[in-house]
């Protein structure tokens, strides 16, 4: 078992199947699916590990239902947002500027030239990405759906959208181009 930090949908799948099932589930929801063309598929056999069946607009008004505390009540969103290293797994009281933290299945992360702190999740399902970020001190999300999946290691499209989009808001004035650090945590 490694120790530290690490990302696993297994903890979605078992939590699952704790509040749906009175056993533990004993077989993978992904055997069914080795082997299986799934260009035709919908992301309904993820299940609470990624079948997010929406479209960007829809991911936006969560993310601001969920930030605005109209989703979890805000105990949990505290504990949702209340993050650890990536790099040390220890928990830090925000991210920095090389040091992204990781909460409950939410990310923070500070770049100066992406306008400062902000909250985001990229999920990959065989062949789909769905990205959010959204900047608390702006009021804005943003919100990507591509039918790709790059080989391992070469996802840029979080920087590649973020950057482009980003300047392009700064260039019109929309949102500073930087924010000095502690600003924005969660709300």
């Amino acid at each position: 078992m490694p120790s530290g930090w690490f990302y696993s949908n297994t903890n979605n799948k078992n939590a699952e199947c704790l509040l749906y099932q009175p056993t533990p589930c004993e077989r993978s929801t992904l055997a069914p699916l080795i082997g299986k063309d799934m260009r035709l598929q919908n992301l309904s056999w993820a299940a609470a590990a990624g079948a997010i069946i929406s479209n960007p607009r829809d991911l936006a008004k969560w993310v601001r239902a969920l930030f605005g505390g109209r989703v979890i009540p805000e105990r949990q969103l505290v504990e949702m947002t209340t993050v650890v290293s990536q790099r040390t797994g220890e928990p830090v009281e925000q991210a920095q500027e090389k040091e992204p933290a990781f909460g409950l299945d939410l990310a923070q992360a500070y770049k100066a030239d992406f306008g400062g702190r902000f909250w985001f999740y990229e999920g990959t399902t065989l062949g789909y990405r769905c990205i959010f970020v959204y900047w608390p001190q702006y009021g804005l999300i943003m919100t990507v759906a591509t039918n790709s999946q790059p080989p391992e290691g070469q996802d840029q499209l979080g920087d590649f959208v973020l950057g482009k989009v980003l300047r392009t808001l700064a260039d019109a004035k929309f949102i500073a181009a930087t924010l000095p650090p502690g600003a924005g945590r969660r709300d």
